[in-house]
């Protein structure tokens, strides 16, 4: 079904009710989506905000030589990053296509502690819209020249910057998902990021109004949500922003080939809800 696609020089899409666009110097991460005519609703502070992919293993720590390991990277590890890395390198899509509904792309991962070290890892992707959601299939190859087998570690596939504007984490964790039981709304501290259980496998935040940004994964139970800055203002440019998560845990090998799925969906949390129940579970 997912088969690379025509090259073309144009990174956007368009429907009756989206648009998006990809930043094709910064891995085909995210650059723009919102709803026709209405604000990017991503933060485009710096390439390190657009929307795309981190996975990690080890060993930990792990270092590149000729680079000095920051003090906040001695946790960190072995670590492959979509858009960018530590030193905000460009990181230019290895191919762009398309046809009328779908943009594909092809990148090099980024040693995220290092600038500009790929990480062994190709990423293939293919976005299309439908209805209020953008929807992303990713397939990621590993052939790294370390054999060994290593830890399980947290990934993020994809981790996502909103303007500041959304800051309220909407989600259902109970017992009994898909009955349309009432949604937990925690307050955030900023500064913070916040593991979740999200047993409907989605979780959006919401504005000081009804429009939200929602976040999911058929099966995917396991969400990080925060926030930076000042909660409801900014605009993309701005340093203000939500951050939103898809965290499975699992192990990589050497010869990795791990695909994902997620889709962004744009609206009120009834459209949002009214969407992910149409999917299959």
């Amino acid at each position: 079904m997912y088969t690379p696609l025509p090259a073309l020089t144009d990174p956007t899409l368009q429907s009756e009710v989206l648009y998006c666009s990809l930043d094709t110097q910064a891995g085909g991460g995210l650059l723009e989506l919102g709803l026709k005519g209405q604000p990017n609703v991503l933060n485009t502070l710096t390439a390190s905000r657009r929307t795309g992919i981190i996975v990690r293993s080890g060993p930990v720590p792990y270092q590149v030589l000729g680079f000095p390991l920051h003090t906040s990277h001695q946790t960190v590890g072995w670590s492959a990053a979509q858009t960018t890395d530590f030193y905000d390198t460009p990181n230019p899509v290895i191919y762009l296509g398309g046809d009328e509904t779908t943009r594909y792309i092809r990148t090099n991962l980024l040693i995220e502690t290092a600038s500009g070290i790929p990480a062994e890892a190709v990423l293939d992707q293919w976005v299309w819209l439908d209805g209020p959601a953008l929807r992303v299939h990713g397939e990621l190859q590993l052939n790294r020249f370390d054999k060994a087998v290593y830890a399980a570690r947290i990934h993020q596939l994809p981790l996502v910057y909103l303007t500041g504007q959304y800051y309220r984490p909407v989600y259902y964790g109970g017992d009994d998902p898909f009955l349309e039981l009432p949604l937990s709304q925690p307050l955030l501290s900023t500064e913070e990021a916040v593991a979740l259980s999200a047993t409907e496998n989605w979780v959006a935040l919401s504005d000081s109004g009804v429009n939200c940004v929602g976040l999911w994964s058929r099966g995917q139970t396991d969400f990080n949500v925060g926030f930076l800055g000042i909660p409801g203002k900014g605009r993309p440019g701005d340093y203000p922003t939500g951050y939103l998560a898809i965290t499975p845990t699992k192990v990589l090998s050497a010869t990795e080939r791990l695909s994902f799925d997620y889709a962004l969906i744009l609206g009120s949390i009834p459209t949002i809800r009214t969407w992910v129940y149409q999917q299959p579970r």
